[in-house]
């Protein structure tokens, strides 16, 4: 607003990264804004690899430098992981371990989502009510299904833990005999404070069928 610049200096991470799309909405037309590319052999011919040295004591010649370069590249996964990081050009896809579209085709709708957000101004009220608040949700809308798990499977239970503010995720999965993970109810928990979300917890873990194991990230 007041004419000041934005410089917005990253790698590309993926030709899908808002990064990317910026820079080729500019190279487009569709978006004010200069482009400037400087690759590792820019960087070493304007004397990055000479600082370096410089800062660390060491004798430069260009041998330890196109040394120090190939030893760049080959710590790099792949050579689309060293191109798009030493050299501004964007490797195909986000890198992710499962692909999105895999995800979508194998989500399950039938899976039980249950929300709970404690009703505003929760943080005036005693322990004791918020406790009987969390407990009344727990035996109402947690226990019926938690009581149609199977008995005689394993089960897990892991969480991504949030402050109250933020989504705090539960989920229940089942261990089948032919080793399938499935998923059996999955709690989403928001604005609950840290003692409500540790008593819906383990509410869980004292109402699932023999659980294997529990993990809280």
């Amino acid at each position: 607003m007041w004419g000041a610049k934005v410089r917005v200096i990253s790698t590309h991470n993926s030709d899908e990264h808002p990064f990317n799309s910026i820079i080729k909405d500019i190279r487009a037309g569709r978006r004010k804004g200069n482009i400037h590319t400087i690759t590792l052999d820019d960087a070493c011919a304007e004397g990055l690899y000479k600082r370096i040295c410089q800062v660390l004591g060491r004798v430069w010649s260009q041998e330890v430098e196109d040394e120090w370069k190939a030893d760049l590249l080959a710590s790099c996964m792949s050579e689309e992981d060293a191109l798009e990081e030493y050299y501004c050009v964007p490797k195909h896809g986000s890198g992710a371990y499962i692909p999105r579209v895999l995800i979508d085709r194998a989500a399950n709708n039938t899976l039980p989502v249950v929300r709970f957000t404690m009703p505003a101004g929760n943080m005036t009220w005693t322990e004791e009510e918020r406790t009987k608040t969390a407990l009344a949700f727990c035996t109402e809308q947690l226990l019926p299904i938690l009581k149609k798990l199977n008995p005689d499977t394993r089960h897990s239970v892991g969480q991504d833990f949030a402050r109250s503010g933020d989504l705090s995720d539960i989920g229940v999965g089942s261990i089948e005999d032919d080793t399938r993970r499935i998923m059996r109810l999955t709690v989403e928990l928001r604005d609950v404070p840290y003692n409500q979300q540790r008593q819906i917890l383990f509410f869980i873990i004292d109402n699932t069928p023999p659980h294997r194991g529990y993990c809280r990230g």
